[in-house]
Parts: structure tokens; C-alpha cells; sequence
């Protein structure tokens, strides 16, 4: 069980770095911002399964298990306290079955325009940099 669920969480994984390379060929100046809309819709969920999944094999998960907790303690946090605003999971109650595909889901929501737009500051500062040496050629 183990290894299917590490098997999944690497696909999770790769979905922001097919979104790079994506980005990288169609939206040139977008680079950071598909990047960054990409791993905020899939960091809450992938930091929480590799947690999970790093209980599975005992020596070499632990560091996999300390990241996926301290990811998941920062990401988890605003989603689930607007999970409880929203009404979709009770106070006081575990999240189990339906509730986890709902709670993951308003997880995305929140870090996926978070995360892009650090990406979007991240390409500002990229295109500016490259017009400032586009610039500084031309004048010399």
C-alpha cells in the first residue's frame, strides 16, 4: 500500500513541473505564475500524503515525514478553519470520507492564487531584469 500511494504522490509532484515545462514552450512571461497556480493546487494535498506515506517505510521516510508535517501544519490551517466557516466539516469531528475531497479541494483554492501570485512577482521581476539588460546592450 505503501508503494502506491508513493507512486501517486510522485505523479502529484509532477504537475507542477509539467505545468513549468508547459509554460515554458506557450506563456513565456507567465512562466512563474502557471508554476506557482500549479503548486498551490497541489501542495496541500501532496505535503499531506507525503506525511502519510512516509510512515510507510521507517528509515528513510522520516525526513519525508517531518517535511510533510511542517507543510502540512503551514498549509493545512487556513483551509480547514474556512472549512469550519463554510460549514463542511463539523467542530469537533474527524474528517473522514467525502469530507477530506472537499476539505483538499477548498485547499486548492486558497494556496493556488497565493502561490501564483508570488509566481506573477516572480516573473515582474524576471521581465524587468531582462528589458533593464535588453537596454543596457542597446545603449553600448
Amino acid at each position: 500500500m505503501g508503494v502506491i500511494i508513493f507512486w501517486l504522490l510522485l505523479l502529484l509532484a509532477l504537475v507542477p513541473v509539467l505545468a513549468h515545462y508547459w509554460a515554458r514552450r506557450r506563456l513565456v512571461r507567465y512562466i512563474g505564475t502557471v508554476t506557482g497556480v500549479a503548486f498551490g493546487a497541489v501542495i496541500a494535498p501532496l505535503a499531506f500524503g507525503a506525511y502519510g506515506a512516509g510512515m510507510s517505510f521507517p528509515v528513510v521516510g522520516f525526513p519525508l515525514v517531518m517535511v510533510g508535517l511542517a507543510f502540512t501544519i503551514f498549509h493545512g490551517e487556513p483551509g480547514f478553519t474556512m472549512a469550519l466557516a463554510l460549514g463542511l466539516v463539523q467542530p469537533g469531528r474527524v474528517v473522514e470520507g467525502i469530507q477530506h475531497l472537499y476539505v483538499e479541494l477548498l485547499f486548492g483554492l486558497i494556496w493556488a492564487p497565493a502561490y501564483g501570485l508570488i509566481g506573477l512577482a516572480v516573473d515582474r521581476v524576471r521581465l524587468r531584469r531582462a528589458t533593464r539588460l535588453r537596454e543596457d546592450s542597446s545603449t553600448t
